[in-house]
Order: C-alpha cells, then structure tokens, then sequence
C-alpha cells in the first residue's frame, strides 16, 4: 500500500513538474499575479452586477431594489429597479457568490464602496481568470500558425490595450471576448464531419451575447464563417447557441415584460431617446477622430492596436494559412470600431479607452505575433507605453475612471501623486509595504516566464503538435 502511495505521490509531482516547464502555466500565472490581488471600488457597473447576482441568488427575483446601484439601473413605469446589463455575467457568477457568502464575505445588500472583498470574488471568477484563459488561446492560436512571437503578441493584447484597464473589475467586455475568442478558437480548427465542434463554437457564442449584447456583431461573423466553410453545419452551430437565446429570453420577459426587451431599449426609451440599437446610433466622425488620435484614442494610449490593424493588412495582402485570422481581426476591428463611434460618447462613459471594442482586440493578436519580428522595435515601444498608460488605469482608484472632459493623463498623474490608487489584498494585509511584494511577485513570475519560454518565443511542443490539425486555408 506504501509503494502505491509513493507511486501516486511521484505521479503528481511528475505532473506538476511537466506544468510549470509548460510556458501557458506561466503566462496564466503572470496574469493572475499581475490582476489577480487588485480589489477596485464598488462604482456603478459593478454595483448593478452583483445586485442582480445577488436578488437571484438570495430572493429568487430580478428586482434590484435595497442594493447600492449608482446610475446603472433600469426604473419601469411602475417604479420597479431593475439592472440595466446583459443577464449573462451575473447568472453564471450566482455559484460563486453563493460560495463567496459561505466562505464569509459580506453580501451585496451592504454598501462597502472600498476593499469589498466579495466584490474583489466574483471579479476575480469572472473577470480575471477569463482573462487567464483568453490569453492563453491568443498565444496558442498564434503558436500553431507558426508566429515569430506568439506570447509577445498575446501579452500585449492582455497588458497594453483597454483589456488592461478592465482586466480587474467587474464588468462583462474581458467574460465576453473570452467566451467570443474562445468560439473562433474553436471554429476555425473544426472538421466539418464532426459535429461537435460546430455545437460547442455556437454555445459559447451564444455565449457570448448574452453577456455583453454588442458581441452580437461577432455572432453574425462567425455565422458567415460558417456557412462559408461548412454550410451543412450552420444548424449545430445554431442549436449550440439556442439555450442561452431562450434565456436571455426568459430574463427579458421576467424583468422587461417581453422577451425581445432588453435593457438598453428600456433605458434609452425612458429617457426619450430613440433610434437606438443596444444604445448604439449613427456613427460620428467627429468620434471617430476621437477614438484614432484623443488622449483616450489609439495613437496616444494604445498604439500596440494600430500596429497589429497594420500588421493585419499586411497579412491579408498575401495567401497563407494566418489570412484568414487576418481577415477576421480587420472585420471585428472595423465593425466594433463603428459601434464604438456610434456611442453618445466614444468610449463608452468614463472609461480611459473605447471599452465596447475590448472584445475584438484578441483578434488582432495572431496578425500581431505574426508581424512583431518585421518592425520589432515599434512593436515593443508601441506595447510598452499601452502597457504604461493602462497600467496607470488599472491601479488608479475608482476603478480606473477618468471624468468627462478631463485630460487623461494629469488625472492618472494627480492620483498617483496623492495617492489615490487602488488597493490589492497585499496592501490590505500589509500596508504600503505591499506594494514591495506585490510588485516583486509580479517580476519574479515574468522572469519565469521569460525564462520558461524557448527560443521560438513560446511555440511549445504541444503547440507544435496542434500545427497541422490547426490549418485552415
């Protein structure tokens, strides 16, 4: 019994040994270690998420009434609260708000606008460790085409864009792109005689929807994909996504009076505002102009983008098996940047950078890894001052938000001056002392990680492996 036990004990240690020599045990850990220990404020969004998490979870309703909600809040001509998100984030965090109440944190009920850790749970399940696994399929992706620097490519869509600033609280942009990624991630590597694929890329994209209503645009690029490739499998793809548009359609009979209500069109039409879709109208040149070259915009906060839209023209302009990545990445940018441009304003409230595009940035991360090594300097420079910028976002107080008609980086540099940043779990328990050990984990998983990854810039075996199945055109 002891030799079986010894046996059994060598087997995990086997295991666990050929984990951490794998270079996405480390990337997952470098992002858990850098977003993971954040715990930003209770602000409006997500104060109305976890009330609706929480009045399902503990009254069985979908009526916000008794929680802290800030501005984001439906009220029905009866006076009823309702959430004004997408049902989908705070249905699939009910679990873990339930074992977060077992384990002891505070319910939503109480209005803890700082170091709320029940808040700084549900983030972390449904934000951060999405990210972890987005990540890892931008660098896997990336690795099976033959990239020259798939984890350089997937890291900076993960540390250097507006992912960044949203990668530590509770909004559904990082939840949605990961389940939206994940069902391309899926598709193109599908056979056509097996169904099974098609099913699973058509429930993730549903979704994906029904987390964040704007991925509706990827939804009808994916379905084109589909019948492109293989036409006969529209229907599994279809079917796979089908529960989650019967639910969304149950919450918005329960909560709106009709299932094709949701709760963008009850808000814009309270308010008097119409000619609508999802609060998104006509798009603006002027934000358009914004959205390229404001202190918000691409040029100046997150020039990594432009380069990988750069590195995507240039990969659709010749035949190989990345032209279709590219293609799509140029459609979910060009697509999610017009939305974005029809806002009311162009980045979507206060946010430091266009949040709506979040979920079409990871596609621009094979054409990325795929182009770094032809203008590797600006390619780094472009990703090393996102990642500044956005760092700066993510460890500044409320959540990263910067007023109207402030300029984006006096408010950043007023906060840090004064002091006025985020907390994170080390800093709860040890003072500013944490910020040391904060800081020094973050460097000492990199270094693994850099040390992990081999000479082909974390093209591992096993994504070697994948390289032929993972072939498209």
């Amino acid at each position: 019994m002891s030799a079986l036990r010894e046996a059994g004990a060598h087997d995990v240690r086997g295991v666990l040994a050929r984990a951490f020599r794998h270079v996405d045990t480390w990337i997952v850990l470098f992002v858990l270690v850098a977003f993971g220990p954040i715990v930003q404020e209770l602000t409006a969004q997500p104060a109305s998420r976890i009330a609706l998490t929480a009045a399902v979870a503990e009254h069985h309703t979908v009526s916000v009434a008794g929680y802290p909600l800030g501005v984001d809040r439906v009220t029905l001509a009866d006076g009823r609260l309702r959430s004004d998100k997408a049902p989908g984030q705070p249905f699939l965090a009910i679990p873990v708000y339930a074992a977060g109440r077992a384990l002891g944190f505070q319910p939503a009920a109480h209005d803890r606008t700082l170091d709320n850790l029940g808040l700084w749970w549900i983030t972390l399940w449904s934000t951060v460790l999405p990210l972890c696994v987005l990540t890892v399929l931008m660098r896997r992706t990336a690795a099976s085409l033959g990239a020259s620097a798939p984890i350089a490519g997937a890291l900076s869509i993960t540390f250097a864009t507006t992912m960044t600033a949203f990668s530590a609280v509770l909004y559904a942009h990082v939840l949605a792109a990961t389940f939206a990624f994940g069902a391309w991630y899926v598709l193109r590597r599908a056979a056509p005689e097996r169904p099974q694929p098609w099913l699973v890329a058509g429930a993730l994209t549903g979704a994906a929807v029904v987390t964040e209503y704007t991925t509706l645009l990827l939804a009808l690029l994916f379905t084109a994909f589909v019948l492109w490739k293989a036409r006969t499998r529209l229907g599994w793809f279809v079917l796979g996504a089908l529960p989650f548009g019967v639910a969304a359609g149950l919450y918005n009979q329960s909560a709106f009076g009709k299932p094709w209500r949701v709760s963008y069109g009850v808000e814009y039409a309270a308010r008097g505002v119409h000619g609508r879709i999802f609060g998104v109208g006509v798009p603006s040149l002027t934000s358009l102009g914004q959205l390229f070259f404001d202190e918000r915009g691409f040029l100046l906060s997150t020039p990594i983008v432009l380069v990988a839209v750069a590195f995507a023209i240039s990969l659709v302009r010749r035949p190989g098996p990345a032209r279709i990545d590219a293609v799509v990445g140029l459609i979910a940018f060009t697509t999610f940047l017009l939305m974005q441009a029809g806002w009311p304003n162009p980045w979507g409230g206060e946010s430091p950078g266009p949040r709506y595009m979040i979920p079409a940035l990871p596609f621009l991360a094979v054409p990325l890894a795929m182009g770094w090594k032809r203008a590797p300097f600006v390619a780094r420079a472009a990703a090393a001052w996102g990642a500044v910028c956005m760092g700066a976002a993510t460890l500044a107080a409320h959540g990263g938000l910067v007023p109207d008609h402030t300029s984006l980086f006096t408010w950043w540099v007023h906060e840090m001056r004064t002091g006025d940043v985020t907390s994170t779990l080390w800093t709860m328990a040890l003072g500013n002392v944490g910020w040391i050990v904060y800081a020094a984990i973050v460097v000492a998983v990199g270094v693994n990680l850099v040390r992990v990854a081999d000479t082909r810039n974390g093209t591992s075996k096993d994504a070697r492996a994948i390289q032929p199945r993972a072939a498209l055109v």
